[in-house]
């Protein structure tokens, strides 16, 4: 079904098979006539693809430091005699 722009009356422009009982065509669009522009996709991914990266990253930049502790390894400071 489709509206032609300005008309309330919508056209048919597919039929289906006889076990199809009911096909959903956006009845409050069709009731209303309130509908919105489509819109291109975006070109980059977006913040919740990064989010998780994120996250990762910050939990390593915290564990990082304690597992460096735990296995041991000390910083030493280079002796100076003058």
């Amino acid at each position: 079904m489709s509206l032609v722009p300005g008309e309330t009356t919508p056209t048919v422009r597919m039929t289906a098979a006889d076990g199809v009982r009911a096909i959903d065509v956006a009845d409050r669009a069709l009731a209303t006539g309130v509908i919105r522009p489509g819109q291109e996709p975006p070109r980059w991914p977006g913040p919740r693809f990064w989010l998780w990266p994120a996250v990762g990253l910050v939990v390593a930049a915290l564990l990082l430091p304690v597992a460096y502790r735990a296995a041991g390894v000390r910083r030493r400071l280079p002796d100076h005699h003058p």
